[in-house]
């Protein structure tokens, strides 16, 4: 019965010395014991880590920015977004996205898969759905302006090639490819 009441004892001693070492919260993340903070927010944190290569947007050509292999994204300025859904044996996918605001939604399945896109404005909107093509797509889809909008249905033969460009300010273009 003493031996019992001991093992529980030391059971008890051990739960709670582990209570009594744990961590303790203290505070947001980047604040020190001292109080002080290299970032006054998570956003300015993440806007920091965006921009640390960069002093100002317009300093790098996009010709340096398109890299060859894969899957490549370039994403310069401020609350850029990119929602991508691709399927293919072979995939070469070349993303920038230089300015602030632009939306890109890519949702293809195709045998290959080799397109770039380039978004250099503000406000510019790119959505693409192509599903259960039996064909290679080449696409380049090219923004340069401000408040662009593309969409793109389908794929075929006829847009196996397509080459879409779109200058100026508040331009729209819809496309839809049937068999």
């Amino acid at each position: 019965m003493i031996l019992s009441i001991k093992r529980m004892l030391l059971f008890f001693v051990i739960i709670s010395s582990s209570l009594v070492f744990s961590q303790e919260n203290k505070g947001n993340i980047g604040h020190d014991e001292s109080g002080f903070s290299a970032f006054d927010s998570k956003e300015k944190t993440f806007q920091f880590v965006s921009e640390t290569y960069l002093t100002s947007k317009k300093e790098i050509p996009l010709e340096n920015l398109i890299q060859s292999g894969g899957l490549n994204i370039k994403q310069i300025g401020n609350y850029n977004n990119l929602n991508l859904n691709l399927k293919g044996e072979f995939i070469k996918v070349d993303i920038v996205q230089n300015g602030d605001n632009n939306q890109l939604e890519l949702d293809k399945e195709a045998n290959s898969i080799k397109q770039k896109v380039v978004q250099d404005g503000q406000n510019n909107s790119i959505k693409e759905h192509s599903m259960y093509a039996n064909n290679n797509v080449n696409m380049e889809l090219v923004q340069q302006g401000n408040n662009q909008n593309i969409q793109n249905y389908g794929s075929n033969s006829i847009s196996e090639n397509m080459k879409v460009i779109q200058s100026g300010n508040g331009a729209a273009v819809i496309i839809i490819n049937n068999k």
